[in-house]
């Protein structure tokens, strides 16, 4: 048998752990860049629903202002009951033509 030097052993051993560990730390970059990539995609898709809410949010409060505008509207008109002017309210935000000719 061929003697080996311990060093040479050493040395074999030491180049080995190296490897092993840089293979190690790519593997956990490798992780690292897949969960910040999944992060990125989660904020864009929070900064879609947060517009769409914000969205949704304006419409519902014009549609409110629209539906105060037009039940105050009727309940000037004379002779009718606070039952009636809502019932007419009603019929004029679902029927958008006949509010165009209310006003």
């Amino acid at each position: 048998m061929a003697k080996v030097k311990a060093s040479t052993i050493h040395s074999s051993a030491s180049d080995s752990t190296t490897q092993s560990g840089k293979r190690s730390i790519k593997a956990k970059e490798t992780k690292v860049k897949g969960k910040n990539k999944i992060f990125e995609n989660i904020n864009v898709n929070l900064g879609t629903m947060a517009s769409a809410w914000s969205k949704a949010e304006e419409r519902e409060q014009r549609m409110n202002e629209k539906v105060n505008k037009v039940l105050d509207e009727v309940m000037k008109l004379d002779d009718i009951s606070p039952s009636e002017a809502l019932e007419v309210a009603t019929i004029l935000m679902a029927e958008e033509h006949k509010l165009r000719i209310f006003y």
